[in-house]
């Protein structure tokens, strides 16, 4: 794929939409894109965190082990969709297992690039928070759907960290 078509994808990415050519170009020669087969992990809960991913197309399950070892699949997600962006930003080990459910075609960043980017365009940082911030209400409003003891106990295990 071209420079010029790579940055016309990145251009798409809403996280990108506001970013001048000029660092689009940056992102794009300092990214990798990879493509994964359906049912291939792009990373497994408890990898080391070293990158960010972008979905460019396709989708893929967001899976975590439960207590007792068992693969809980928490969401899909699709393009445009940005992962592996809470092990960078905390640096902690992968917290999820991705899965491609499709055939799955993603940019890799890099978590020097990433927290650089964060630094040098805030419209991207306010991206991420809100993203982040949406999942946190959806946990939430399907953790109220629960028994009121599981919610308790929940809340209680996520507050010891």
């Amino acid at each position: 794929m071209s420079l010029n078509a790579e940055i016309q994808v990145l251009r798409e990415i809403p996280f990108f939409a506001e970013i001048q050519d000029s660092k689009l170009k940056l992102i794009a020669f300092a990214s990798q894109r990879l493509r994964f087969a359906p049912n291939e992990a792009i990373f497994e809960q408890g990898d080391a965190t070293d990158s960010i991913y972008i979905i460019i197309e396709g989708e893929a399950d967001v899976v975590m082990r439960g207590t007792n070892g068992e693969r809980v699949k928490l969401a899909t997600i699709g393009k445009n969709s940005i992962f592996g962006e809470i092990g960078v930003l905390c640096n902690m080990p992968r917290s999820a297992t991705i899965v491609a459910k499709t055939e799955l075609a993603a940019m890799k960043i890099e978590r020097t690039l990433f927290k650089q980017l964060l630094v040098d365009f805030p419209e991207i940082a306010l991206a991420v928070m809100h993203e982040l911030s949406s999942r946190i209400l959806r946990s939430d409003k399907f953790i109220a759907q629960v028994p009121s003891e599981q919610a308790k106990a929940i809340f209680r295990r996520i507050n010891e960290g």
